[in-house]
């Protein structure tokens, strides 16, 4: 009776050992795999277009492998180069307006800084005054206490910032070489992307390959499919700032559009980094019109994301939106800010399993 309850601890025990294995193994190899499972990725993502070329159009495979992966590289380095000639042109319009805009925005913190705070200093002092001098001595102790923490915060803080700058400085070189790594393997990959798959359905054994096939075929419907509905959820955030600041005629709006849509992709942030701060701004210096136009455009980007992801992510992917949020709570408790990218990628590589059926045979074979 319990040799079978036995065994099926030991096989229990056996998967979950091999699992934490794995685990640790892509933690403590994440900085030698990261270009390489990227290289592995891109080509993976541009095989069909490299095939598309050297069916139809009769390229040879290497031509149509370099052609595809420069024009890619060159369309981002594009969009770079744009981006970065808007922020230019937009940082020299910020610095002819912003003399000006701060000068309104110093005289209405000035005026609500006499209006509100001096009386309510007053008031305060007198009801300080009228307390004992025990009380008097409790409050300013503890006043004191507080001024000190936010002092020491704010001495971490820059510490930790001037700190990091050396750290990114001198990753620059490093970082340049791991583009250089990818783009290179990417090609050998993609040049040889027959003969590797080959190699590595002969390596699978038989026994397991019509599950790693069906796995592998649900993790690439999976992985297109959310990189597809991040691009139209970036689209459609994209079209809606933009429309909406060409009818509030702001300058540079295109560029404003695109920087709202990158912040987009940060869970819990989004547009309101941009946004928020900037309806505060109009607020206090009295640009009423204009903050509720911002109050409704944001509203409109929060409501519509909210309605659309959900049935965009599951219409693409497959996944349940409760699933899918719970999972970014999960990786941000364990990795921090990484796993926002880490936790949706292991939820699609947990739905692929089981969409495969590899978790159900594990079980069965827990089971016996």
């Amino acid at each position: 009776m319990y040799k079978p309850f036995l065994f099926q601890v030991i096989r229990f025990l056996a998967v979950i050992v091999a699992v934490l294995g794995i685990y640790f193994f892509a933690i403590y190899t994440s900085d030698f795999l990261f270009p390489v499972l990227f290289a592995i990725l891109l080509s993976f993502l541009i095989n069909p277009i490299v095939s598309f070329f050297e069916i139809k159009l009769k390229f040879p495979r290497p031509v149509a492998s370099a052609a595809v992966i420069l024009a890619l590289f060159g369309f981002i380095m594009g969009i770079i180069v744009f981006i970065m000639a808007e922020l230019i042109q937009g940082t020299a319009y910020l610095a002819e307006i912003l003399p000006k805009q701060v000068q309104i925005l110093t005289g209405a913190v000035e005026e609500f800084f006499n209006s509100k705070l001096v009386p309510l200093y007053h008031k305060t002092v007198d009801f300080f005054h009228s307390l004992d001098p025990a009380q008097q001595s409790a409050i300013t102790d503890n006043i004191q206490e507080i001024l000190d923490n936010i002092s020491i915060l704010a001495v971490d803080l820059l510490h930790r910032l001037l700190s990091a700058i050396p750290a990114i400085l001198s990753s620059l070189p490093n970082s340049v070489a791991v583009v250089i790594f990818i783009v290179l393997a990417a090609f050998f990959i993609t040049n040889d992307w027959q003969a590797l798959s080959k190699s590595v359905i002969k390596g699978i054994p038989a026994s397991v390959s019509p599950s790693i096939k069906r796995a592998l075929e649900q993790l690439k419907k999976a992985v297109s499919g959310f990189i597809k509905a991040q691009f139209l959820l970036l689209s459609i955030t994209t079209c809606i700032v933009y429309i909406g600041l060409l009818i509030f005629k702001i300058e540079h709006a295109l560029t404003i559009a695109i920087i709202a849509a990158a912040v987009d992709l940060l869970p819990y942030i989004g547009t309101g980094v941009i946004f928020i701060p900037w309806i505060i701004y109009l607020f206090i210096t009295a640009n009423y019109s204009m903050t509720i136009s911002l109050i409704v455009l944001y509203m409109l980007i929060v409501i519509l994301r909210q309605i659309l992801e959900p049935k965009i992510l599951s219409s693409h992917i497959g996944l349940n939106p409760l699933a899918a949020l719970l999972s970014l709570f999960a990786g941000v408790q364990f990795w921090g800010v990484p796993g926002l990218i880490i936790a949706p990628l292991l939820l699609i590589l947990f739905t692929a399993l089981h969409q495969a059926g590899i978790l159900t045979q594990l079980w069965q074979f827990i089971r016996g």
